[in-house]
């Protein structure tokens, strides 16, 4: 409860006294029909405690994560979806924020985003956004994360004009991280 309410007091903060966060305005021009929201609608709390709870608490970030993908060859999309839905609420918040209040990618001055990866095990490799993917404009911060000597170091480039993402830092205990998050 203790960090429940340092969270809310956090988003509370940020809501009322940030002009950088009063700027953030939905602009997805299908924002209304997929996500409930007017174009031009500000961050609600919920929007603000997703990124807060997504970047501030790595252990539930890290589990909640895991909620997206199979554990074992076994495991069907269903068991999958039925593990995810202990996180509906984060999982809800966390697309609307970055699909509605996020930037494009064709939009953005950025090239390049690096992902940081602490272990590898490669079956196949197929690039898909369904799980939440911390991404950063920094390499020296995927390097920290990618763990040297079993880890890896992903480097995305744009290719999707359709593909969104939010910039964390702004909300984040870990600003210098530089995170951007990527979910669909």
């Amino acid at each position: 409860i203790l960090s429940f309410n340092h969270s809310n007091e956090k988003a509370m903060n940020l809501m009322n006294n940030s002009n950088h966060i009063k700027s953030i305005k939905a602009t997805y021009e299908r924002s209304k029909r997929y996500f409930g929201i007017e174009v031009g609608s500000c961050l609600s709390i919920n929007n603000i405690l997703s990124i807060i709870f997504y970047t501030d608490y790595d252990d539930l970030s890290s589990k909640f994560s895991q909620t997206f993908r199979q554990v074992n060859n076994e495991e069907t999309d269903e068991k999958i979806k039925t593990r995810n839905l202990e996180f509906g609420n984060l999982t809800k918040y966390l697309q609307q924020t970055v699909n509605v209040f996020g930037t494009q990618v064709q939009d953005s001055k950025i090239n390049i985003y690096y992902h940081g990866i602490s272990f590898l095990y490669l079956n196949k490799f197929i690039a898909m956004f369904n799980s939440p993917t911390s991404t950063t404009t920094k390499l020296s911060v995927a390097y920290r994360f990618a763990q040297p000597q079993n880890g890896i170091i992903i480097e995305l480039s744009k290719q999707s004009e359709h593909l969104r993402y939010f910039n964390c830092s702004y909300f984040s205990n870990f600003p210098s991280e530089d995170e951007r998050l990527f979910i669909c």
